[in-house]
């Protein structure tokens, strides 16, 4: 016979034991069945490819994997998947695209092979790859001649994304195009235009990018407005995006001043509009930089232990933020550290501590924006 022991008087159970039965008991209440005549898929696997990621191919496919708790246990909080057998032959296209995609023009899958135990499925697709499609050589066709630093400038952005020798990739395909866009941008191209095609011989398995590059007139930039500043000051921020009225336009200027705001850290947002509505009349692209603030003065309480080899300490920590100390955007930090050194306790001799250390820092920053130079 068993009998129940009941629990000393004033006596109160570890908290870790507290949190696991809490933790069973949660998971006991969000327990799930195989629905009846239906089957659950405990595994899907893929064979055959290389140099793919495998991970990322499956989370594209409707057949899935069920989900255990704590890596463990079926059916416990997250349902079952439940195998559908059509899905999978639409995922067995979806598979063929997908590696089409990744330059494998060639790819077939051949056969998904379902086994089954009990009410339970463990699928395992196989695939054939072939070779991939590789880059053989690349093309600018300008509509417009451009100089010779812009069209250097557009091939090694090309090159930096897809180069040649590479598998032809459609998402690397389509970046490149943005990097030959920006490429032109960056030069004075406000307006320019880049279009991309890849003609593929099947036989070799190599491809001829062909990008088509039509720059525009070059422009500048127009009136600068800021938008949503709130109590900070305009000037200093000016100074710090560093775009001027009249300077020829650069995205990557944009670019750099949108990162040297947001480097300040009063800024929780910078969006920068470009009006590209009277470019073609005037050639300027009046900006428009619209911020979101950031909380400009913090209030900072917390604390910690440390228990290491060396010694043991339990500290406080508070601290005082303002971003725009007496204006100009000066940041201001303040913090105070108070703690006591637990000695003589230290890992793994875990002594009680017989003469406690008390310990006090107070550290002060002050940050000058544009103090030598605008950045």
């Amino acid at each position: 016979m068993v009998r129940a022991m009941p629990l000393l008087s004033g006596s109160r159970p570890h908290p870790l034991v507290v949190s696991a039965v809490a933790l069973f008991a949660f998971a006991g209440s969000a327990c799930y069945r195989v629905p009846a005549g239906k089957k659950a898929v405990a595994d899907v696997r893929v064979e055959g490819t290389k140099g793919i990621d495998d991970e990322e191919l499956l989370d594209r496919i409707a057949t899935r994997e069920s989900s255990r708790f704590l890596g463990i246990f079926d059916g416990v909080v997250y349902e079952y998947e439940i195998f559908d057998p059509y899905a999978l032959r639409r995922d067995l296209q979806r598979i063929e695209r997908y590696l089409r995609a990744q330059g494998f023009y060639d790819a077939h899958v051949h056969a998904a092979r379902v086994e089954e135990r009990g009410d339970k499925v463990y699928v395992t697709i196989a695939v054939d790859q072939g070779p991939p499609v590789l880059v053989g050589s690349i093309s600018i066709a300008e509509k417009t001649p451009v100089d010779e630093k812009t069209r250097l400038a557009i091939r090694r952005a090309i090159n930096s994304v897809l180069p040649i020798g590479k598998r032809l990739d459609e998402d690397q395909f389509a970046a490149s195009q943005s990097a030959a866009l920006e490429a032109l941008t960056s030069t004075g191209h406000a307006a320019a235009k880049v279009t991309r095609e890849a003609e593929v011989d099947l036989a070799t398995h190599r491809a001829r990018l062909v990008y088509t590059v039509d720059p525009g007139p070059l422009g500048k930039f127009g009136p600068v407005r800021f938008e949503g500043l709130g109590e900070l000051p305009p000037g200093p921020i000016r100074r710090i995006f560093g775009v001027e009225e009249g300077k020829r336009f650069s995205s990557e200027a944009l670019e750099e001043g949108r990162q040297a705001l947001l480097d300040l850290g009063v800024f929780a947002s910078i969006d920068i509009e470009q009006d590209l509505t009277e470019f073609e009349r005037t050639q300027t692209v009046p900006i428009t930089v619209k911020a979101q603030p950031a909380k400009i003065r913090a209030l900072l309480l917390g604390g910690g232990v440390e228990l290491d080899q060396l010694k043991a300490d339990t500290h406080l920590q508070l601290g005082w933020q303002n971003g725009n100390f007496l204006g100009g955007l000066r940041k201001l930090d303040l913090r105070y550290k108070p703690g006591i050194v637990l000695y003589p306790t230290r890992f793994p001799q875990l002594l009680p501590p017989t003469d406690p250390l008390y310990e006090h820092r107070l550290t002060a920053t002050l940050r000058q924006p544009t103090f030598i130079e605008k950045r």
